[in-house]
């Protein structure tokens, strides 16, 4: 995260809503403002933008909201 550390929240947002159209788009590249990032990958893509919605959640002083999901059988299931 440390190279979002410099950023505003409004700069974070803008890039996160720009890097969401990238990666619905298929699109490897990013502008948003004076800033251009080529990504390698969609995997890449998806990383930052958690990296990004983390960053955005903390600076808002929201929290992520996890779920966990278990289930459970009784003996084996063929």
């Amino acid at each position: 995260m440390a190279a979002f550390s410099d950023w505003t929240l409004a700069e974070l947002k803008g890039f996160r809503k720009e890097l969401g159209k990238a990666i619905a788009t298929g699109y490897f590249r990013v502008r948003y403002a004076d800033r251009d990032v080529q990504y390698r990958s969609l995997e890449e893509m998806r990383r930052t933008a958690a990296l990004l919605d983390e960053q955005i959640a903390a600076l808002e002083g929201t929290r992520r909201v996890r779920r966990v999901r278990v289930t459970s059988q009784k003996g084996f299931a063929p």
